[in-house]
């Protein structure tokens, strides 16, 4: 995590929002350059990404299955971007949160802390059983009182409570994630021939949220090589065959790009996006002068 942005789980102050995990994100974030080069939609997922380690205690780790259900749209796409600014780490079942650990208590401290509260909690409640006992034994004096004997107070203290346990995600959520991940995939491939087919063999591989991203930029490079723009993309091949062979491995040779010219739309949006990166460069400028 960069250190204009930082993300911690506090207890604010009062019992209300103690009892609730938080993320707090320093105002410097939006102009980090990580952020910058990441974009909106990205950022917007980094930020759903932050909720969930702190909601979930997992020291800054997502699995890969939690990525398409953060909700944001393009999740697998989007997890490839803040991977390759540096804000997400890919490992081997999921991503780490770059220097999580750096700006937020471990889930050992935390539990810790907790049970650190539920000490003292247990301690108070034991006292206050015990001044009940003696004020009640105090005034115990009439006869009928001494005839009942002795007043018997139960003290033992109540049950710790116990987390309830994460449930495994269920197999419909998965084949959901491999759709959502497929769907990715799909969403850049240029030659859409046997959509179900491809699935079949993407589904016999079962690739990982990391793979996914490696699998969606592979077919972003290759899909601007000489072999594949040659002739209209006929010698594209089948999405099943590419994934059957593993051809997201293979080496492209770019030295020479057939490139084509942008479409209407594509230049306008570019130019957007441009301008909008121009406009919060130069409102970061401002504030670090006003400053």
């Amino acid at each position: 995590m960069p250190p204009h942005a930082e993300a911690l789980c506090g207890s604010g102050t009062g019992k209300a929002r103690a009892l609730l995990p938080w993320v707090k994100i320093d105002d410097n974030a939006p102009h980090h350059s990580k952020q910058l080069r990441a974009g909106p939609a990205a950022c917007w997922l980094w930020v759903c990404g932050l909720a969930y380690c702190q909601k979930h205690n997992t020291d800054g780790f997502i699995p890969a299955q939690a990525v398409p259900f953060l909700g944001v749209a393009n999740p697998l796409k989007l997890a490839g971007v803040l991977g390759i600014v540096g804000l997400w780490h890919a490992e081997a079942h999921g991503w780490r949160v770059h220097d999580y650990l750096t700006w937020n208590d471990s889930a050992e401290h935390r539990r810790e802390k907790t049970e650190q509260k539920t000490a003292r909690q247990q301690k108070w409640r034991r006292d206050a059983s015990g001044r009940r006992v003696d004020a009640s034994q105090s005034h115990a004096v009439d006869a009928s009182t001494a005839r009942l004997g002795p007043v018997s107070v139960d003290t033992t203290p109540p049950p710790t409570p116990q987390p309830t346990p994460t449930p495994p995600p269920k197999k419909k959520n998965l084949d959901h994630a491999l759709r959502a991940s497929f769907d990715a995939l799909w969403e850049v491939y240029p030659r859409k021939v046997g959509k179900e087919a491809a699935f079949s063999e993407f589904a016999k591989i079962a690739p990982d949220g990391p793979l996914v991203s490696v699998m969606v930029g592979a077919v972003e490079r290759q899909r601007q090589s000489p072999q594949w723009l040659k002739d209209g993309g006929q010698f594209i091949p089948h999405p099943r065959t590419w994934l059957k062979q593993g051809r997201w491995q293979d080496d492209v040779d770019l030295a020479e790009p057939i490139t084509k010219p942008l479409t209407e739309f594509e230049r306008e949006r570019h130019e957007r996006h441009q301008r909008a990166i121009a406009q919060q460069i130069e409102y970061a400028r401002k504030r670090e002068q006003a400053s």
